[in-house]
C-alpha cells in the first residue's frame, strides 16, 4: 500500500484544482463579464444619445 495520507498542508492531487482557486476564478470572471456589459451599456447609450445634445438652444 502505498497511499499518501490527506494532511492539510499535503499537495493536491495531479489534474484536480482546490475549490477554493476555482472560487476566486469564478469570481474574476463574474466580475470581468459583469464590467463588460457595463462599458458595452454605456457605449450604446452614449451612441444612441442626440448628436447636438451639449449644444445650447439657439
Amino acid at each position: 500500500m502505498n497511499r499518501t495520507p490527506n494532511r492539510p498542508g499535503a499537495a493536491p492531487s495531479p489534474g484536480t484544482t482546490p475549490s477554493s482557486q476555482r472560487d476566486d476564478k469564478r469570481a474574476i470572471r463574474i466580475a470581468l463579464v459583469t464590467a463588460l456589459i457595463a462599458l458595452v451599456a454605456v457605449v450604446v447609450f452614449n451612441l444612441r444619445a442626440p448628436k447636438d445634445r451639449l449644444s445650447a438652444p439657439g
